[in-house]
C-alpha cells in the first residue's frame, strides 16, 4: 500500500514507493515534449488537459534509458538476462517498507535531511559508531536466543579502543615517519548489524541471605594488586608495589548533570507554608514545622526544599526511618549524585534492631535503587557501578556481576581490581566459565592493550600477579598456542625487554633460562647490555610453570621443554622446607597434566612428595590419576596405599553425587565390584540415577532391579494382606457383636512400617543386597459421611477411597473458601450470559454495552488469569485439576476447592449422577463450568475492545496473559489466534513494534513464506511511524532466515568453504531440531526476503550492506521498479555520508538506477505510476538540492491528478477503494521552493490553482 496525500504529508520526508495495483485498462494518454523551464523567470501554469510532461533529463533523449552521459564514470551494466516481465509485478513489490527520502531545502546553504549532522553528532559517522540502531527503542521480548543487546554494547566499544589503540599508534609511527601516509579509513558497514544499548538490569533476586551491604572500597581509594612473584602462597610471591589507576575522560551521555533550567515559581501559597514550616523548625516546634510541610507538599510535591524540611523534621523527632523514606521521594526532585550517595550512608548506618522493616533484604532494596539513580544521572559515575558490583556479587548474581565488571572495564581499562574481579566470578563453576570465558579473555585482551600502550612496564598495573591469572583464563579456554606467545611477549615487557622480538623467531624457551650459558648465548642475536637485564632469575614460579603446562599441552606434547620448567619445583627435595609445602597446587597441576598426557612416570616424580607432605591438599581426581599412575608403572605398594585412602575418602559436600559417580566407575574399571557397587548405590538412592547413566557405569541395572525388588518385598503380597485385613475384621465384629455389618467392610487397614536405615560411617545407607525385616501394624479408620461436607455431592462419586479422604479433609478444613469459590461460580456463569446477551449490542457500536462488556470481562480475565495451575509452568500441558504436585500445595488446593464447587452447585442445580475423578479419562476442557473455547473468545474479545477504546497496555497485556496459560500456549490454533489478533489491535493502535511481534511468529510458525515476508513490510507501512521494523531482533531473525536459504541451497561441497557459527551441527548458529527442519520449507532464493532485509538495513544507515542484498534480489527481479528505486536511494544515501570513498561515482550509480525505476514505472504510461515517479524523481532532485531538475518534475506530476481522479472514480479498477495521487505533494514542495527563493507571486499561483479546497 502507497501513502496519500490524506495521510503522509510532504514535510514528514517520506516518498511515493511502488504500486500493487492491476494495471488499469484505461485509454493511453499522448505524451509530448514540454519546453525548457527556466523556474527563475517563468512562471508556474498549470498544461492544458490534452498536454503531459515527461521525464525530462538534459539533454533528453526518449531512446537513452540511463543518462551515461552527464557522469564522469560508466553507469552500472545491466544484464536482465531474460529476468522480469513488464506484465508482472515483482514479488518485492508488495508494498514493502522503503526507508525515508531527505527533507525540503532552505534557501541559505543547503542542509539535507539525514546527510548532514545535527549540532553535537558532527562524530556520528567516525569507523567506531557505524552501528545498526533502530530509529525508536521499544522494548518487547525478543524471540531470538542470539546474544544480548548488552553484549553487542561491549563488543562495539572494545572493538573501539582496539581501534584507538592501533590508530595512536600508526600515529607516533607517522611522527617519526616523514614520509608515512594515512590511508583512507575504511567504512565498516557490517558493523551497523549491531545495536547498542544501554545496559538495563536484571530483575531483582531474593536478598534475604545477604549479610551487611557496605561497600568494600572507599570511594577515593584506588584499586590494584603489587607487583611480585606469583600469587603469594606461603613466604613466597610477595608483592613490591601497588597498581596505579587511570582517570578515562570521556563525553558525558544523556542530561548534564544538575538541573538544567530554573525552578518555575511555586506560588503564593506554597512559600506561605514553607515560611511557617521553617520558622516552627527553628523555634523547635517540630509537629507545627511538619503540618506546615506536609501542607506545602500537598500544594506542590515538586519543590526538593519542602521535603528536605520534612526529612530534617523526622529526624529531630527521632524517627529515622521516616527521614530517610521523605529525603528519597525528594531525591527524585533533584539531579544531585552527592544526595544519592548521602542517602546511601544514612541507610547503611539504621540499625535494623530500632527499625525492623530496614532488615539487610530491604536495605539492600534500597541501596540498589539509590545506585541506580545515581547510574541515570551519571552513566560513568565509577563509585556508584563500583558499590553496585559489591552487593550484586554478594547476591551470587555472576553473570550480571560479570557484565558489569566489564562494563567498567570500558569506563577504566586499567582498573586491576576490577579484571581480577571479573576473573574470579566469570571462573567460579563450570556453567559460570562456559558462559563468560571467551568474553572475560575479550575484556583482558583489551586492558592489556591499555597497558601496553599507556603505562611503563616498572608502574604498571600489569604485573605478574595479573598476568598469571590472564594465562590461566587462556588456559581453561584451550589456547595453548595463544598462551604460550602471550606469556613470552608479555613477560617481556613486564622485564623491559619489550625490544628484544627475536626470542620469537626461537622455538623453544632458553630466554627464560636462569643462566645465559649454553642455550642462551647460542642465538646470534643474543648481547648481554647489561647484568641487571632480567631474564629466566626473576620470571615467577607460576609464570615458569604455566610456560610448562602450555608446552606439554601442544599437539604433539613438547615433554623436554615442559620438564625444564616443572623441575624448577625440585620434586626431589627431601629438606626442612621443600617447595611442595607451600606450592602444592602447583604440584598437583603439573602431576595431573602429565598424568592425562600418559607421562606416569614423570607424574609420579611430581605425585609421590605431594602425596607424602602434602596429602590433605589431594582432590578426588588426583588421587584416581596416582592411583592409575601407580598400576601403569607397576608401582604396587604405593597403588595400594593409594587404594586405601579412596576407599576411605570422606572428603564430600554436600551434593557431591556427580564426584562418587566418578568414583564409583573408577572402581568398576579397577575390578573392584564391592566398592563400586557400594558407592553407586549411595548416588542412586539419593536420586543420583543420571549421574551414573552420565558416566556409563555399566552395574546400573543390577543397582535399579534390586531397588525396585526391595519395594516391592516391603509392600508385600496384596492378597496377604487383604486376607489378614477381613480376618482382623470379622473378629472385631465377633467382639463387639454386630453381625450386621458386611463382611466385606474393611474395618482396619494394614500399614507397613520400615525401620529405618542407619547410616554408614560416610552417610552411606546399608546394602540393597541385604534383608530388611518388616512388620505390620494396624490402625483404625474412621468412616466417612456420605456426602462432603458443606456440600450435597455424593461421597461415592469419587473414585477412589484415598480421593474421597483427601476432598473430605480439604472441605472439613477450608469451609468459609469452599462457600467462597460456590458464590464465585454462580457469578462466573451469570457474568458469560451476560456477556452474551451484550455482545450483539457492543459489536454494533452501542458504548453503553461496550462499557458494561469490558467491566464484566475485565473481572472475568482477572479471575482467569489469577488461578496459578494455568501459569505455573506453560510449558507444560495442562493434565487436570488434581495433578500430583508437591513443590506447590496451594495449587492442588485452589483446583479441587474449584471442582467442589462447580459439581456441589451442579448437584444443587439437579445434576443426578456427578463424578470427580482424580485421573479422568480425558484433560478436562472447562473452568469453572465454561468451556475453555469460551474463555479463549471472550480474551480475545476483550483485547479488540480495548484496542477499539485505544488503551494499549491493557490490550496487549491482555493477549500476554493468554499467552502464559498452558491451556492456550500448548495449543497452535490458539496461540494462532492470539498472534493474528496481536497484528489486527496493533494496527489499531498504530503500534508498529507489537505489528513485528506478531509477522514474527507467523514467520516462525509458517517459514520461508513469501506472503509474510511481504506482509511484514506492508503491516509495518499501515502505521504512522514504523519503529519496530528496523530493530535488532528483526534483524538477526531475517538474517538467520538469508543464511538458512543459502545453507539449504549450497551443494555438500559448497557449504565446507564457510564458516558456521554455532556448534556441531547447527546451521548458521541455529542449533535446535526446529531450527534445522526450516530447511525443508526452503524451495529457492526469494527477491523478497533479500529484499525486506535490505530495507531494515537501509533504516539503520547501513547503505553499503544493504546494496549486497539489493544486488541478489537485482539479479533475481531485475525489473521491479522498486527495487531499482531502492538500489537508487542507498548510492544516494550514501554519497551524502561524509566518509563517502568516491561521492562521484555513489552519486552517478544513484541517479542511473533512480532514472532506470522511472523508465520501468512510466513505460506503461499508466497514470497512477506516472504520477508516483515523477513525485519521487522530483524528490530525489530536491534533495541533491538542484532545483532546476526537481521543479520540471514536479510539473509534469501535478497534471495527472485528473487521469488518476478517474482512477479513483472508476470502482471496477480500484484495489481496497485507494489510490494515491501524489499532485497534492508535488504542489506544495513546488511552492516551498518558490517561496524560499523569493518568487512569492508563482508560489502564490500554485497555492490557488491546486492546494486550495473547493
Amino acid at each position: 500500500m502507497n501513502p496519500s496525500e490524506d495521510d503522509v504529508p510532504y514535510w514528514t520526508g517520506r516518498p511515493a514507493i511502488g504500486h500493487t495495483e492491476p494495471e488499469p485498462q484505461l485509454d493511453q494518454y499522448q505524451t509530448s515534449q514540454s519546453p525548457d523551464y527556466d523556474h527563475t523567470h517563468t512562471p508556474y501554469s498549470e498544461p492544458a488537459e490534452d498536454t503531459h510532461h515527461i521525464a525530462t533529463y538534459p539533454p533528453y533523449n526518449a531512446d537513452v534509458a540511463f543518462p551515461y552521459d552527464q557522469f564522469q564514470q560508466t553507469g552500472f551494466h545491466y544484464s536482465t538476462s531474460g529476468y522480469g516481465d513488464s506484465s508482472h509485478i515483482p514479488y518485492s513489490s508488495a508494498g514493502e517498507f522503503v526507508p525515508s527520502l531527505p527533507g525540503p531545502i532552505s534557501n541559505g546553504p543547503l542542509l539535507f535531511e539525514g546527510y548532514v549532522p545535527a549540532p553535537g553528532h558532527e562524530e556520528d559517522d567516525d569507523l567506531e559508531e557505524i552501528a545498526f540502531e533502530p530509529e525508536v527503542a521499544f522494548e518487547v521480548p525478543s524471540d531470538d536466543d542470539a546474544d544480548s543487546e548488552a553484549e553487542r554494547e561491549f563488543q562495539a566499544e572494545e572493538d573501539r579502543r582496539m581501534w584507538e589503540f592501533d590508530h595512536n599508534r600508526n600515529k607516533k609511527d607517522e611522527d617519526r615517519d616523514p614520509d608515512f601516509v594515512m590511508p583512507d579509513a575504511d567504512e565498516d558497514e557490517e558493523a551497523a548489524e549491531q545495536s547498542v544499548e544501554e545496559e538495563s538490569d536484571e530483575d531483582a533476586m531474593d536478598v534475604d541471605e545477604l549479610e551487611g551491604v557496605g561497600s568494600k572500597r572507599s570511594r577515593s581509594g584506588t584499586r590494584g594488586r603489587g607487583r611480585g612473584r606469583g600469587r603469594g602462597r606461603g613466604r613466597r610471591g610477595r608483592g613490591r608495589g601497588r597498581g596505579r589507576g587511570l582517570r578515562v575522560e570521556e563525553k558525558p551521555r544523556g542530561r548534564p548533570k544538575g538541573w538544567t533550567k530554573p525552578v518555575a515559581d511555586p506560588g503564593p501559597q506554597f512559600k506561605e507554608y514553607q515560611r511557617l514550616a521553617n520558622d516552627a523548625f527553628l523555634r523547635n516546634d517540630f509537629p507545627a514545622a511538619l503540618e506546615y510541610a506536609n501542607e506545602a507538599i500537598q500544594i506542590n510535591p515538586e519543590i526538593f526544599s519542602a521535603h528536605s524540611l520534612r526529612s530534617e523534621v523526622f529526624t529531630e523527632l527521632g524517627n529515622e526511618e521516616k527521614a530517610i523514606e521523605a529525603l528519597l521521594i525528594g531525591a527524585t526532585l533533584k539531579r544531585d549524585k552527592e544526595l544519592w550517595f548521602y542517602l546511601i550512608e544514612r541507610i547503611k548506618k539504621i540499625d535494623p534492631k530500632v527499625y525492623p522493616t530496614f532488615n539487610n533484604a530491604e536495605k539492600t532494596r534500597r541501596i540498589l535503587d539509590c545506585l541506580r539513580e545515581i547510574l541515570t544521572i551519571d552513566t560513568n559515575d565509577y563509585e556508584a557501578r563500583n558499590q553496585k558490583l559489591d552487593i550484586e556479587s554478594r547476591l551470587d548474581r555472576i553473570s550480571k556481576s560479570v557484565k558489569m565488571c566489564r562494563r567498567m572495564l570500558i569506563i577504566k581499562p586499567d582498573d586491576v581490581y576490577i579484571l581480577k574481579r571479573m576473573a574470579q566470578l566469570g571462573t567460579s563453576n563450570a556453567r559460570q566459565t562456559r558462559n563468560h570465558l571467551e568474553r572475560i579473555i575479550a575484556s583482558f585482551d583489551t586492558s592489556i592493550e591499555h597497558f601496553l600502550a599507556n603505562d611503563e612496564p616498572s608502574t604498571s598495573g600489569l604485573d605478574w600477579s595479573l598476568l598469571n591469572i590472564y594465562l590461566d583464563l587462556l588456559d581453561r579456554a584451550g589456547e595453548y598456542e595463544r598462551g604460550l606467545s602471550k606469556t613470552k611477549s608479555l613477560a617481556r615487557w613486564i622485564q623491559s625487554r619489550e625490544d628484544e622480538t627475536y626470542w620469537d623467531e626461537v622455538e623453544d624457551d632458553r630466554e627464560f633460562d636462569v643462566e645465559d650459558e649454553p642455550r642462551r648465548t647460542a642465538l646470534p642475536q643474543f648481547s648481554r647490555t647489561s647484568p641487571d637485564t632480567e631474564y629466566g632469575n626473576t620470571l615467577p614460579l607460576e609464570i615458569r610453570i604455566r610456560l610448562g603446562l602450555f608446552r606439554l599441552r601442544l599437539d604433539p606434547p613438547d615433554l623436554e621443554e615442559a620438564m625444564n620448567h616443572f623441575l624448577f619445583l625440585n620434586p626431589e627435595d627431601e629438606g626442612p622446607n621443600p617447595l611442595v609445602v607451600d606450592y602444592p597446587d602447583l604440584f598437583r597441576e603439573v602431576a595431573d597434566a602429565l598424568s592425562k598426557a600418559d607421562f606416569y612416570e614423570e607424574a609420579l616424580t611430581f605425585y609421590e612428595p605431594l602425596y607424602g607432605k602434602a596429602k590433605e591438599t589431594m582432590t578426588l581426581h588426583s588421587l584416581m590419576a596416582m592411583y592409575s599412575a601407580c598400576s601403569a608403572t607397576e608401582t604396587d605398594d604405593l597403588a595400594e596405599d593409594v587404594l586405601a585412602a579412596l576407599k576411605a575418602w570422606d572428603q564430600w559436600d554436600e551434593d557431591a553425587f556427580d564426584q562418587m559417580a566418578v568414583l564409583a566407575k573408577f572402581f568398576e574399571d579397577k575390578g573392584h565390584i564391592q566398592e563400586a557397587m557400594s558407592v553407586a548405590e549411595t548416588v542412586y538412592k539419593n536420586n543420583g540415577a543420571r549421574f551414573l547413566l552420565k558416566v556409563d557405569f555399566q552395574g546400573y541395572a543390577q543397582i535399579q532391579e534390586a531397588f525396585n525388588q526391595e519395594k516391592r518385598r516391603s509392600r508385600g503380597k496384596y492378597s496377604t494382606h487383604k486376607a489378614r485385613a477381613m480376618k482382623l475384621s470379622k473378629t472385631l465384629r465377633g467382639a463387639t457383636e454386630d453381625g450386621d455389618a458386611s463382611e466385606e467392610e474393611e474395618g482396619f487397614v494394614p500399614k507397613t512400617i520400615r525401620k529405618p536405615r542407619k547410616l554408614g560411617r560416610r552417610g552411606v545407607n546399608k546394602g540393597l543386597f541385604k534383608s530388611r525385616k518388616s512388620r505390620i501394624d494396624y490402625k483404625p479408620r474412621t468412616f466417612l459421611p456420605d456426602e462432603i461436607p458443606g456440600t450435597n455431592v455424593p461421597m461415592d462419586s469419587i473414585d477412589h477411597a484415598l480421593f474421597q479422604r483427601k476432598l473430605h479433609q480439604l472441605a472439613n478444613d477450608y469451609p468459609e473458601e469452599l462457600k467462597t469459590f460456590r458464590t464465585q461460580h454462580r457469578e462466573i456463569v451469570a457474568s458469560f450470559e451476560r456477556l452474551q446477551e451484550l455482545f450483539e449490542l457492543a459489536d454494533s457500536g452501542d458504548e453503553d454495552a461496550v462499557d458494561q462488556w469490558i467491566s464484566i470481562a475485565g473481572e472475568l480475565v482477572e479471575e482467569f488469569a489469577s488461578f496459578d495451575l494455568f501459569n505455573y509452568d506453560r510449558r507444560k500441558p495442562f493434565t487436570g485439576y488434581f495433578r500430583r504436585t508437591t513443590a506447590n500445595n496451594e495449587l492442588w488446593r485452589e483446583a479441587a476447592l474449584m471442582v467442589l464447587a462447580v459439581v456441589a452447585n451442579n448437584v444443587e442445580d439437579g445434576e443426578k449422577e456427578p463424578e470427580i475423578r482424580e485421573r479422568p479419562l480425558l484433560t478436562p476442557q472447562d473452568f469453572y463450568g465454561i468451556h475453555f473455547d469460551r474463555w479463549f473468545d471472550m480474551f480475545l474479545q476483550y483485547a479488540l475492545f480495548q484496542a477499539q477504546y485505544g488503551d494499549e497496555d491493557r490490550c496487549f497485556n491482555t493477549l500476554e496473559l493468554a499467552l502464559q496459560a498452558n491451556v492456550f500456549h500448548m495449543f497452535q490454533s490458539r496461540v494462532h489466534h492470539i498472534q493474528v489478533c496481536r497484528l489486527v489491535c496493533a494496527l489499531v493502535l498504530d503500534n508498529s513494534p507489537q505489528v513485528s511481534i506478531a509477522v514474527r511468529w507467523l514467520m516462525k510458525t509458517y517459514p520461508f513464506s513469501n506472503e509474510l515476508f511481504r506482509l511484514y513490510g506492508l503491516a509495518n507501512r499501515l502505521t504512522s511511524l514504523p519503529a519496530g521494523f528496523a530493530t535488532g531482533p528483526s534483524l538477526k531473525v531475517f538474517l538467520r532466515y538469508i543464511k538458512t536459504m543459502d545453507y539449504a541451497l549450497m551443494k555438500q561441497e559448497q557449504r565446507a568453504v564457510y564458516k558456521f557459527r554455532g556448534g556441531e551441527g547447527s546451521v548458521y548458529g541455529i542449533a535446535n531440531e526446529a531450527s534445522k527442519s526450516y530447511i525443508e520449507y526452503v524451495k529457492g532464493h526469494d527477491p523478497a526476503l533479500f529484499t525486506i532485509y535490505g530495507h531494515i538495513l537501509m533504516g539503520g544507515g547501513s547503505y553499503i550492506s544493504a546494496l549486497n542484498y539489493y544486488f541478489r534480489a537485482y539479479t533475481i527481479s531485475p525489473r521491479d521498479p522498486l527495487l531499482n528505486l531502492s538500489i537508487g536511494i542507498a548510492y544516494l544515501q550514501h554519497a551524502m555520508k561524509r566518509l563517502s570513498e568516491n561521492r562521484q561515482y555513489q552519486l552517478s550509480q544513484g541517479l542511473a538506477f533512480v532514472y532506470r525505476y522511472y523508465n520501468l514505472r512510466t513505460q506503461d504510461k499508466i497514470p497512477v505510476y506516472c504520477s508516483e515517479a515523477e513525485f519521487n524523481l522530483g524528490r530525489i532532485w530536491h534533495s541533491l538540492g538542484l532545483l532546476s531538475f526537481a521543479i520540471p518534475a514536479y510539473e509534469r506530476c501535478i497534471p495527472l491528478r485528473k487521469l488518476v481522479q478517474e482512477m479513483k472514480d472508476d470502482g471496477a479498477r480500484r484495489e481496497n477503494g485507494r489510490v494515491d495521487d501524489f499532485s497534492s505533494e508535488a504542489a506544495f514542495a513546488l511552492q516551498t521552493i518558490y517561496a524560499i527563493t523569493g518568487n512569492m507571486r508563482a508560489a502564490r499561483r500554485v497555492t490557488e490553482q491546486t492546494l486550495v479546497l473547493e
